[in-house]
């Protein structure tokens, strides 16, 4: 059903936890490795895209395709850590929206460190 509507790498999760719960489940087996087969040669335009949404501070985006990759290939170096960068600078982004939202005093102190992230 996820394969239909072009949701692969969901269905290849839940295709991989089908497996685990039956091992004997050979259709699922072979859906698995057609999807996988076809989302593999994908990765590299998920990191494309990823490195794309992190130059453009689009974090949650970036996050989501190396995701994908790591989906993929749990190892993925540069997917792993765009997604670690990705994540601190989501987080203090965050921090930093929260603050200014707050009116608080003390986001002259998070500017500081958001701009060293940032900039």
């Amino acid at each position: 059903t996820f394969s239909r509507r072009g949701e692969n790498i969901q269905a290849i999760t839940l295709l991989r936890e089908a497996i685990k719960i039956n091992p004997n489940n050979d259709p699922a087996k072979r859906e698995l490795n057609i999807l996988f087969e076809s989302e593999s040669q994908k990765i590299p335009r998920y990191i494309q895209d990823g490195k794309s949404d992190y130059e453009k501070k689009k974090f949650e985006s970036a996050m989501k395709n190396f995701d994908k990759v790591l989906t993929l290939k749990p190892d993925h170096k540069l997917a792993m850590e765009y997604k670690d960068i990705s994540i601190r600078k989501w987080e203090a982004m965050k921090k930093f929206e929260d603050c200014l939202r707050k009116l608080d005093k003390n986001c002259e102190l998070l500017w500081a460190k958001w701009w060293v992230l940032f900039f």
